[in-house]
Parts: C-alpha cells; sequence; structure tokens
C-alpha cells in the first residue's frame, strides 16, 4: 500500500487525528460566521458586533485573518502528518492569535460564535497535551 495513504489512514483514525481535523473544520466555522451575520440578524444588532467602544491596539484587515486562517491550516496538516516540528509551528500559530485577538479590542459575540470558540479553545487544549505529552495507555495506574 501506498505510505502517504497508509499514514492518512493511521492519522485519521486516532483520537489525536480527528479531533486535529474537527478542530480545523470549528476553526473555519468561525472564520466565516460573520459573513452569515448579516442574513440572519437585524442591522442594530450588527452595529453592536461591529461597533468597537474601545479603540484596539493593532487593527487586522481582512488579508491579516486570512493569513491567520491558512497559518492554522498549515499548522493543523502539519500536525496531522506528523511532522517533526509540527508541534511547535501550531504552538506558535495559536500563541500568534491569541496574542493578536487581545490587542484588537473589545469584541461582542453571538452565541453561537461563543459555544464555538469555547469549543475550538478545548480542542486546543487537548490537542497541546497529546501533542507535547502523548498518550499513556492506562491513564489511571503507573
Amino acid at each position: 500500500m501506498n505510505t502517504a495513504l497508509w499514514q492518512f489512514r493511521m492519522n485519521f483514525f486516532d483520537v489525536r487525528g480527528k479531533l486535529i481535523v474537527v478542530s480545523l473544520c470549528l476553526y473555519f466555522v468561525y472564520f466565516y460566521s460573520p459573513y452569515v451575520y448579516e442574513k440572519i440578524y437585524d442591522p442594530k444588532v450588527l452595529n453592536l458586533f461591529f461597533l468597537s467602544p474601545v479603540e484596539p491596539v493593532i487593527t487586522i484587515s481582512e488579508a491579516g485573518g486570512r493569513f491567520l486562517l491558512v497559518a492554522h491550516l498549515v499548522g493543523s496538516a502539519l500536525l496531522f502528518f506528523r511532522v517533526l516540528y509540527a508541534k511547535y509551528v501550531y504552538f506558535s500559530v495559536v500563541f500568534l492569535d491569541v496574542v493578536l485577538s487581545s490587542l484588537s479590542g473589545i469584541t461582542t459575540y453571538a452565541g453561537f460564535d461563543m459555544s464555538v470558540l469555547a469549543l475550538l479553545n478545548m480542542s486546543d487544549g487537548i490537542i497541546f497535551y497529546l501533542s507535547f505529552f502523548g498518550v499513556r495507555e492506562s491513564m489511571g495506574s503507573e
């Protein structure tokens, strides 16, 4: 069997591979959800979402957001295929995302966005744990 195909099948069917794929899908949903807002929310609610009462330290352009999306995609792919330094690349991308989002001012989120963001944070934490510490066969016993 082809080695790349075998590696893909092995990575997809373990817990870490599935979690990476689900996390990446959630990240795409979170990134593209504001494009659906104008169809489901009233214009007054949209003004609340996109009007920041505090001036941000930095403003992230749409190109910068797309760069973060591509960087997250590359980091996830490297991690999925178990490239040697992938966990450091993935950690750097998530860390950069956290730093930039904290500098971009106050943001109002819809309930759906908050749920997806909470799931993303949890999945990133689990991916970090599995990447840096691995899985022991018996978690409770030594």
